[in-house]
């Protein structure tokens, strides 16, 4: 990026990206368009159409596609461990706990992820 806005050269490769998500979308191959849209995300983040496909086939396929390394920041949280470490001793201290809607959304991320269950 230049300035904040895309660089000329990635123009294409957007336009590209854009149309390979929206061919395999039509072949109803959701995991491969929404790695083409995220691309298109990738080189230009404030590309609307992306943004929305992209959501509309994780959607579809049920894939969170959350970034590795945002579930390790989740786990490390020390009100996160202490909320699993609570959990494991009482499984419905659990549900005082998902009121927040933050934390619900952090337990959510990692139950999808498989990184937590709930017995």
């Amino acid at each position: 990026m230049v300035n904040g806005s895309i660089q000329e050269d990635a123009v294409p490769q957007v336009k590209g990206y854009l149309r390979k998500g929206a061919s395999l979308k039509c072949l109803k191959r959701m995991s491969e368009a929404a790695e083409a849209y995220n691309k298109a995300k990738e080189l230009d983040p404030t590309n609307e159409e992306a943004k929305a496909e992209f959501d509309k086939c994780i959607a579809e396929t049920g894939d969170p596609q959350v970034d590795p390394e945002e579930i390790e920041r989740i786990l490390n949280e020390p009100k996160i461990q202490q909320i699993i470490k609570e959990m494991k001793a009482e499984p419905k201290s659990l549900l005082k706990h998902l009121q927040d809607p933050v934390i619900a959304g952090k337990m959510q991320t990692l139950l999808e992820n498989g990184k937590i269950t709930i017995p």
